[in-house]
């Protein structure tokens, strides 16, 4: 596989959020993915949280959206955050 780099300037107050594929792709009991679009649309509404918060409203939007189904991978997400 290749990977590429990429440079980002973060402004002051802005965040970065790093996650595997365990949180895009949890299901629902009837095997429908959190999906990406999900997850940006929580973020839009989460931007000026702290990191941790951040994080973890992601996780409990995460686990609502299975409703009891067992996670089958990984999540593990970072935010990284410039100060002010």
């Amino acid at each position: 596989e290749t990977y590429s780099s990429e440079k980002v300037a973060l402004a002051p107050g802005d965040a970065l959020m790093l996650y595997t594929d365990g949180i895009s792709e949890s299901q629902d009991c009837g095997s429908n993915q959190y999906g990406e679009e999900r997850l940006m649309k929580l973020l839009a509404t989460a931007d000026s949280l702290p990191a941790s918060q951040l994080i973890k409203r992601c996780l409990e939007d995460v686990k609502g959206f299975r409703n009891g189904n067992a996670q089958s991978d990984d999540m593990t997400m970072l935010v990284v955050r410039r100060r002010k």
